[in-house]
Parts: structure tokens; sequence; C-alpha cells
């Protein structure tokens, strides 16, 4: 019996040394440069454009490693948006990563699910803003909103939105990567070329697509034919990936709007929400440093102060309209 239960005991040791910590980078850019909301860029037909949203699902992760095993973290489900680049996949038993591979969307099963029956925080939760098209179509695959200069006077000024929804849009994307040991955490680092989705797509006369458009077709299918997402060797990888200071607001909700954040080098922020008295509305702290933040109460018409402050000092400052 002592050996059996030593024998337990050594067996347990080993499965808990052995057991990594799994994170995904995902490193947004535009063309090479890093992405943020509200920035100029370029698109392919030589127009500045400038995004306001950019969020997708991942989902079906599986991480091949130490010769070709295969295994699914527990983690396996991400929404993932434009201006958060860590995203933890969970414990895992792993030494050397080779290969990772997911779909761009969810999966039919859990597509046409019954949102309510998912727990809050849970990616397929209710999101703001929102990331669900209803039991009948499903979830949003794929978001990309923003504005080009239609008129060249430089400034971004036309809308364009592309929501990708429906079953046949699910796309498998397969990365070989390596990954760097930091601390106790594993870190696949992915590259994500948000320019390569708009390849051969002119936003000046996208216009407005939710649904299942051939246009949307068009640019999750971009995915892999563009090589959107790039693994990165295990030298010379990027080190901070949250090198963007950002404070971004979405007004999909007026009443309630969402802020798109991120302070690099910071490891938590605050947000401090004021009216223009100097009256705290809002005072949210130990935020992590990138993070869509949903202010959840309805706030009374006028204009608002917000603060983000990260804990190395740093201070962003937009003001919030409410109509």
């Amino acid at each position: 019996m002592k050996k059996l239960i030593l024998s337990l005991l050594v067996f347990t040791s080993i499965y808990s040394v052995a057991q990594t910590n799994v994170n995904l980078n995902l490193i947004h850019e535009y063309d090479g440069t890093p992405f943020a909301y509200g920035q100029y860029y370029i698109d392919p037909l030589g127009n500045n454009i400038e995004f306001n949203r950019v969020q997708y699902y991942i989902s079906e992760i599986d991480v091949k490693h130490d010769g070709a095993q295969q295994t699914t973290p527990p983690n396996d489900i991400l929404i993932v948006s434009g201006n958060i680049s860590n995203y933890p996949l969970g414990s895992i038993n792993v030494t050397n990563v080779e290969d990772i591979i997911f779909d761009i969307g969810v999966p039919n099963a859990l597509n046409h699910a019954d949102i309510t029956l998912q727990p809050a925080g849970h990616p397929l939760s209710y999101q703001s803003p929102s990331m669900h098209w209803g039991w009948t179509s499903g979830y949003r695959f794929l978001v990309i909103e923003g504005k080009v200069d239609d008129n060249g006077d430089g400034t971004p000024n036309k809308i364009f939105q592309f929501h990708v929804v429906g079953d046949q849009f699910l796309t498998s994307v397969g990365v070989t990567t390596g990954a760097i040991l930091n601390g106790t955490d594993l870190n696949i680092n992915l590259t994500v070329n948000i320019a390569d989705w708009l390849k051969n797509i002119n936003l000046i006369t996208a216009g407005i697509n939710h649904g299942a458009q051939t246009i949307n077709g068009q640019l999750i299918g971009n995915s892999n034919p563009e090589t959107v997402f790039e693994g990165n060797a295990i030298t010379g990888i990027k080190s901070n990936t949250n090198s963007v200071n950002q404070l971004i607001v979405d007004y999909e909700y007026s009443y309630a709007p969402t802020l798109f954040y991120s302070i690099g080098g910071a490891k938590n922020t605050s947000i401090l929400i004021t009216d223009l008295n100097g009256r705290i509305i809002t005072n949210e702290t130990q935020l992590p440093a990138a993070g869509n933040y949903f202010i959840n109460k309805e706030l009374s018409k006028g204009l608002y102060i917000v603060k983000l402050i990260g804990d190395n000092n740093h201070v962003e400052t937009t003001k919030m309209f409410i109509k």
C-alpha cells in the first residue's frame, strides 16, 4: 500500500511539473506597423483608412508539439480584439511547440446553441459590442469596421463594415511556429496582418456588409491565401506585445459605449470617468493592460472625460459624448 501511495505521489509530481501555462500572443499589425484604433493606414488602393473595430473568434485550437503530438488546450475558443494581444490557453503537457491549428469562427454545434446558457464572461456569452447574430445565423465570425478617404483630402470619412456571418465561412488556419519560455509560461507568438484580410477589396465601394455577402466570403477567405497569421521563430520574437497606447470610444450602444484601450509597458490599468464638474461616474481599478471595457450603466446625456491610467504612470485621456 505504501509503495502504491508513493508511486501515485511520484506520478502526480511529475505530471504537475510537466504542465506548462501556454499563452497565445496575437500581435496585430497593418503591413508591419503596430495596429491601433484611430490610427491612419493606407489601403491596397492607396487611400487613407482608419479602424474602429476588429474582432474575431478563434476556435477548435490544437497545439502540435514534441514530435507531432497534438493537444487541445483547456481554453480552445477565444474572442479576439485587435487591441488585445495576450490570450491564455491554459496548462498542457508541452515542451517544444511546432505548429498551432485553429478555425476562424465558431463550430456549427456551438454556433446555433442557446447563448443564454453560456456563463457570463465566456467568449460565447453576450458581448459589447455584440458578436451574436441570433440563433438562426449564429455568431459574427469576423468583424472589421472603419472609415476610408473617398475624396482624396487625406481624412477617412466613408464608413465600411464587414460582419462575417454563416457556417460556410468557418475557416481553418495552420501556422508553423515556435514558442518561447518566459518564466513558467510558454508563449506562442503569431503576427496578425490585418491588411491581408483587405487584399483585393475596394473599401470605397464596399459599404456596409452584415451577413453572408460574397465580399464577406472574400474577406475571410483571404486568411489562408494571404497568410494573415504568421508564426515567429523562437529567436527574434517581438517581446512587447502591448506596445500601443490607445483609448477609443465605441458608440454602437450610444447610451453605454464600450472603451477599447491599452497601455504599453503596464501590467494593470484603471479607468476613471467624470462629468464636466469633476463628479466621478466610474472608477474601475485593477484592469488588465489592454482590453475592452463596457460601461455597465446608462449615462445621462452630456459630455464626459475618460482617463486611462497605467501602473507605469502613463495616462491616456479622451472625451465621451452621450447623445
